[in-house]
């Protein structure tokens, strides 16, 4: 049994701030989206878009050529599983992506496709990798050999762990494939992506004193308390920190969505991190920073140049003299920092992957485990800040 409706969400929004138009499909007991790349600013009746929305007569006659394709594939592959029919619907939808996927560089493009935000970037990147490689390589022809001089011509150019995100991304595209019933071929059986320890990331409780009470120059000031902030949070990233609202600000708690993983953080607000959030307060967001700043990227690339010259003197018009307390710190190094105090505190390792928000498989993870867990991570916090606080 098939059907199909039209799916519209708050939480699927373009660029222009409009709402994605999806078919949602039910096929064999099982359901799948497939994005018709038309947007609307409302709801639609049935598949008539809202009077406001621009060539909107032009987008229902689409639409419903969509759905008429659509249709057909579903009743001449009835036997077929949802897993299987969906990408012969995507192609039916779209004929331009037939062929499309007859190569890996395709194949990368349209997994890139489900992503969000950098993730996108990151696979586009490997895409271009691949294709400058080899063009032609299919997901039948990449073997653990291909694997390995794909590796050794990164290897010209990049580091190990940058060649290990490529790889890592590729293997991701096959897991993808397979599950979508495209490939049996999974060439990293006999392949082992290669890994190198990462430069210390993080700083020392006493590093972290000193960081804190440092002089530092005016205007480095706000970009030293808002790495402060985001460790008194358990190492919030900062995209997620700069784009908060009052409205995130719940009964002494910070209760937001990570924007990287979907998962949903609720963090107590510590008179530390208050008097912070006090001193930068913002109009439209919790703090002022976008208010003033509208890219949160630039902002973020100005506090990681500011973080590695602090301790460094500059006068105007003259270069920046003196040694820099922590040449390679950045506002990444607040969550590392966070995890690295806690370890050395002995708190249990599930109450720091809890915090981080990691994922650990063997728990059995229950809204009871969730409640109780997170009195254990607000008191987690309170250590930590002690610790640092010399108490």
């Amino acid at each position: 049994m098939s059907s199909i409706s039209i799916f519209t969400h708050q939480s699927k929004i373009d660029r222009n701030g409009e709402m994605r138009v999806f078919l949602r499909v039910t096929h064999n007991g099982s359901r799948f989206l497939v994005a018709t790349g038309l947007t609307t600013s409302g709801a639609l009746n049935g598949t008539m878009f809202p009077k406001g929305d621009r060539n909107r007569v032009a987008k229902k006659r689409r639409l419903d050529e969509l759905l008429v394709a659509a249709e057909e594939v579903l009743i001449s592959n009835a036997a077929l599983t949802a897993r299987q029919v969906k990408p012969l619907v995507q192609d039916a939808m779209n004929p331009s992506r037939r062929k499309a996927g007859q190569n890996l560089t395709d194949y990368i493009c349209r997994f890139a496709e489900t992503k969000t935000g950098r993730t996108v970037n990151l696979y586009m990147q490997t895409a271009k990798r691949v294709s400058e490689f080899d063009a032609s390589a299919t997901l039948e022809s990449v073997d653990a050999r291909w694997l390995s001089s794909f590796e050794q011509r990164c290897a010209k150019t990049m580091r190990v762990n940058t060649i290990g995100i490529h790889m890592r991304n590729i293997r991701a595209v096959f897991n993808w494939a397979i599950g979508e019933d495209v490939t049996r071929n999974y060439p990293f059986a006999r392949f082992r992506i290669k890994h190198e320890a990462t430069p210390k990331r993080s700083l020392t409780v006493e590093e972290l004193r000193t960081l804190r009470d440092y002089p530092c120059a005016p205007y480095q000031r706000q970009y030293r308390d808002i790495f402060m902030l985001m460790f008194y949070l358990i190492g919030i990233n900062a995209k997620d920190l700069l784009n908060l609202t009052h409205d995130n600000l719940v009964n002494g708690r910070i209760e937001y969505v990570r924007a990287k993983t979907k998962k949903r953080y609720s963090v107590k607000v510590e008179p530390e991190a208050m008097q912070i959030i006090d001193r930068y307060k913002g109009k439209n967001h919790l703090l002022s920073i976008l208010d003033r700043c509208g890219s949160e990227l630039n902002w973020l690339h100005r506090m990681n140049d500011a973080l590695k010259d602090i301790g460094k003197t500059c006068k105007p018009g003259m270069k920046k003299e003196g040694e820099a307390l922590f040449p390679n710190l950045s506002s990444y190094w607040s969550r590392h920092t966070w995890g690295t105090i806690a370890a050395e505190l002995d708190i249990p390792i599930d109450v720091i992957a809890h915090a981080l928000g990691h994922n650990i498989p063997e728990l059995n993870v229950t809204s009871i485990y969730i409640r109780f867990n997170e009195k254990k991570v607000d008191a987690a916090n309170r250590r930590v800040i002690d610790f640092v606080n010399g108490e």
